[in-house]
């Protein structure tokens, strides 16, 4: 997509990207690292699947979809905002528990990434919609 000329670039939107790709990588790693160890279509194959990449697919699939979201409907934004929010959540709880994979710590990181761009995209929405109302 070509940028206008005189449009500013949104910190939240390129973070908020970053960390969409950092997330498709992770994926890829995980699906490279479950796929050494589980057999491709046996049941504990496809529940790594099913609990490893797939989710991250989704979240960065969501947030992807939130930054090219029409401004006809900001529900993408928030649905992005709130899977980012339960990505983390999953992550720290992964992480409380203790002997964690050092891939968690990457997740962790990805989901913060994408929580905090994904709360600018959020505000820089609503400052936006505020210099237009007024």
């Amino acid at each position: 997509m070509a940028r206008a000329a005189g449009a500013r670039v949104v910190p939240s939107r390129f973070l908020l990207r970053l960390a969409a790709v950092l997330c498709l990588l992770l994926a890829a790693l995980l699906l490279g690292a479950d796929a050494g160890e589980y057999p491709g279509h046996s049941r504990a194959g496809v529940r790594a699947l099913v609990r490893g990449p797939v989710p991250l697919l989704l979240v960065a699939a969501l947030n992807l979809r939130a930054l090219d979201a029409a401004a006809r409907w900001r529900g993408w934004r928030w649905a992005a905002f709130g899977g980012d929010l339960v990505l983390l959540g999953t992550t720290l709880r992964l992480l409380g528990r203790g002997g964690a994979p050092p891939s968690a710590w990457l997740l962790a990181a990805v989901a913060l990434l994408l929580t905090a761009g994904a709360a600018g995209l959020l505000g820089a929405a609503r400052r936006q919609a505020g210099a237009r109302a007024t």
